[in-house]
């Protein structure tokens, strides 16, 4: 649900307009008729766990991590709203398994849908960005070889660059 919808407005928008994009989608979920006030807290818990567990990700396998611990933070959010609302065991079990579900195909779906919207959309994610600057590509291979200077003078600039936008 909204998990995969705070992961991928992080990766490709910002962390903040991902958390009002979160929140929006809790109170839609509210106003059309999810009537059970558990899974909406589930769901916002769910979903700003995915934006701020994704917001510092460098590698696609760190997507991995943050996936696995925004499922624990559902399942954590699911057992808790259900038994501040006094319900059965056996729905906080459902609720538990709905979780861990959830958080497997946030997961799946949140790499796939990236890769897709990188192809199509052409974004320069942090990620992307990363994979681009792997010296051992072709170009960056042959860059290294014929003009060595040339190279080091590009990684020394991109890590001034790179400090001076962290700053900000």
């Amino acid at each position: 649900g909204l998990q995969r919808l705070g992961m991928l407005g992080t990766l490709m928008l910002k962390s903040r307009l991902s958390v009002i994009m979160v929140v929006i989608a809790s109170v839609n979920l509210a106003a059309v008729g999810a009537d059970d006030p558990e899974y909406i807290i589930t769901a916002l818990f769910g979903g700003l766990a995915g934006v701020f567990l994704v917001t510092n990700v460098m590698q696609r396998r760190d997507l991995l991590r943050a996936g696995l611990l925004a499922a624990v933070v559902v399942v954590a959010a699911a057992v808790a709203s259900s038994q501040i609302s006094e319900a059965a065991w056996s729905r906080a079990g459902s609720a538990v398994l709905w979780g861990l579900a959830n958080g497997t195909v946030a997961i799946v779906a949140t790499v796939g849908l990236l890769t897709i919207y990188e192809m199509i959309f052409n974004l320069p994610t942090p990620l992307k960005l990363l994979e681009l600057s792997d010296p051992t590509r072709p170009l960056l291979k042959e860059l290294m070889i014929k003009a060595p200077g040339t190279y080091n003078h590009s990684i020394i600039m991109g890590n001034i660059a790179e400090t001076a936008a962290e700053a900000n």
